[in-house]
């Protein structure tokens, strides 16, 4: 659809649905669009909702993958609306489970995330150590991987969160040059 309205009306009726198929993989993967839809809208209590009823999807199948992604949602919500504690408690979660999983990809991005929690809280001297480590962390992950192969999305993590700590230590000229 060209339209976000109809785009939205379309996947609520979608996970309105859904939510009565068989198909547990249907119900992740609609209920998972619902929450990104939800909590653009500011529909808190929308994603809130759909979240737990991924996170109840990835518990029941016991899938350890899909259960890192709901939380990975939840902190998302909590953090943009509700409470930074709760959102740094589940992204810490998210990485403790995220260290079941063979591939390591996705715990790069949760732990620049936990980092980013950290420093909208202003924890300065955790912010610098949460940070630091996303990073040692992404180029262990990353070092025997060719560069051309990995994604965009840790660059821009990695200077999202530079520029960040920048301007949470008051280095404003520093904290544009990297967000531009």
């Amino acid at each position: 659809e060209s339209e976000l309205s109809a785009q939205a009306l379309h996947v609520s009726k979608a996970y309105q649905f859904a939510r009565f198929a068989r198909s547990a993989s249907l119900r992740f993967f609609i209920s998972s669009i619902y929450i990104e839809l939800t909590a653009s809208q500011g529909r808190a209590s929308d994603a809130v909702t759909a979240a737990q009823t991924v996170l109840s999807i990835a518990e029941a199948n016991d899938d350890s993958f899909r259960k890192s992604l709901a939380l990975r949602a939840m902190a998302a919500i909590e953090l943009d609306y509700g409470d930074k504690e709760a959102a740094l408690d589940y992204i810490n979660q998210t990485i403790e489970l995220a260290q079941t999983i063979p591939n390591r990809q996705n715990e790069i991005l949760y732990r620049f995330n936990r980092a980013s929690i950290i420093l909208s809280m202003k924890r300065l001297l955790e912010a610098r150590s949460a940070v630091k480590a996303a990073e040692d962390f992404a180029n262990e992950v990353t070092k025997n991987i060719p560069q051309d192969l990995i994604g965009p999305e840790i660059k821009v993590l990695q200077l999202a969160n530079a520029a960040d700590l920048a301007y949470l230590e008051a280095d404003y000229a520093q904290a544009k040059k990297l967000a531009s």
